[in-house]
């Protein structure tokens, strides 16, 4: 169907490769992907937040995810100017640098059309930059529980704990239910470990949840 629209002369907007390329990698075709990806930076059809969130969940759920903030100091070294949007899609903007590179694919076009987020910045990360960034690990942690994409949500804690980034309570009381919920002792232990090392509040239920598992896996 892709190719027969493109041989009647239609010219794929955002949302359709978008789309194509989340059936693509939901059917674990990463290269085909890679492919249509590709295809689109070529055609100046710039990636929205939505597509961004697609390489997002395909590279976590692949184990490759990273937090690359120092993306964000080379842009202040070079006096970029970061808005909220930037903000949104910086964090993984080296991520799609991964996956082309992942299937020996060149990223000259990705940098091509990103060529503001390509420059070198400062050491110093504003504050809106980075609740901006917790923000972006938050819903794309909710969006792999839903999925019950467990694994990648193991990977992004690894992460955040490496890179000393502090998720809200809420979410890793969340996260702490859910793991627990799908009888994951593991998962949950990760979370609660980030929480106490953190010194977050966990909430009450989650504590009840994590007790629950061990008393019936006992």
């Amino acid at each position: 169907m892709w190719e027969e629209m493109k041989a009647k002369g239609c010219c794929p907007a955002i949302v359709s490769y978008t789309a194509f390329i989340k059936v693509l990698f939901d059917h674990n075709k990463g290269k085909e992907a890679t492919e249509v990806y590709k295809e689109m930076l070529a055609s100046r059809c710039s990636p929205n937040c939505y597509t961004y969130t697609v390489l997002m969940e395909y590279i976590a759920g692949s184990g490759k995810f990273t937090a690359p903030l120092d993306i964000f100091n080379k842009m202040q070294e070079a006096g970029v100017l970061l808005d909220k949007v930037t903000c949104n899609i910086l964090s993984v903007y080296t991520e799609a640098r991964e996956v082309l590179k992942v299937y020996g694919e060149s990223d000259y076009v990705l940098k091509e059309a990103n060529r503001h987020l390509s420059l070198k910045g400062r050491e110093d990360i504003s504050e809106s930059c980075k609740t901006t960034t917790i923000d972006v690990f938050s819903e794309i942690v909710l969006r792999l529980l839903e999925k019950r994409n467990f694994i990648a949500v193991d990977n992004i804690l690894h992460d955040t704990i490496s890179k000393n980034i502090k998720l809200d309570c809420e979410l890793i009381s969340t996260i702490i239910q859910t793991n627990c919920a799908n009888c994951r002792p593991n998962g949950a232990l990760l979370a609660f470990r980030y929480g106490s090392q953190l010194n977050l509040n966990i909430e009450r239920a989650a504590y009840l949840s994590l007790i629950g598992l061990f008393i019936r896996n006992n």
